[in-house]
């Protein structure tokens, strides 16, 4: 039984690990880009979502190596830990 909690703690760590930086380059850009919109009183909403939508595709494409291997091993671990068998 406590097998199935250390690998749920395990994957709330890796979401966290997994989701933190991606949510904070698009925290960062938002503020910008609504800073940037009051600025210039732009109300389009678009201007707003293609800089978004650009910088995470960017970032996923960044930490994409980071974020496999994360998973990766968690699955790895979980598979090892439930099946009893070795990879």
């Amino acid at each position: 039984m406590s097998e199935i909690f250390d690998i749920a703690h395990k994957s709330g760590e890796v979401l966290l690990l997994s989701a933190a930086p991606l949510l904070s380059v698009l925290l960062l850009v938002s503020v910008v880009v609504g800073l940037a919109q009051s600025v210039f009183q732009l109300q389009d909403p678009a201007i707003g979502f293609v800089p978004k939508l650009v910088v995470l595709l960017v970032a996923c494409a960044l930490a994409g190596g980071f974020l496999l291997e994360r998973f990766g091993g968690l699955m790895r671990e979980a598979i090892v830990t439930f099946a009893g068998g070795a990879l």
